[in-house]
């Protein structure tokens, strides 16, 4: 069915590629040095892209080492990366929008 709209097109794109991760679950661990778990909160960016594409939880490592479980769609952050603070504080006349472009 050919579409008049392009930006029809990708609604019904975005929405099929939303419902194919609707029920997925992310793990998400991050070991130091002496391999002990540490934080591995997403960050901001990468909880908006999880709500946006309808992942429903996410379980990950905290500071303490234990494992939390947190719905997505309540997630409430404005945790950034270190390397994403690092980026911030060498570059503090970067916008922070261009920092969730810069790929390692």
């Amino acid at each position: 069915m050919p579409y008049k709209n392009q930006s029809k097109r990708n609604r019904k794109v975005s929405k099929r590629r939303r419902n194919k991760y609707n029920s997925l679950d992310l793990y998400v661990v991050r070991l130091d040095l002496q391999d002990s778990m540490t934080c591995a909160k997403p960050c901001m960016y990468c909880s908006n892209t999880m709500k946006s594409l309808g992942v429903k939880r996410v379980f990950y490592s905290d500071w303490g080492g234990e494992i939390r479980m947190e719905y997505v769609s309540e997630m409430k952050t404005g945790h950034l990366s270190v390397f994403q603070e690092d980026l911030i504080k060498k570059y503090p006349y970067l916008p922070v929008n261009a920092i969730k472009t810069i790929r390692v």
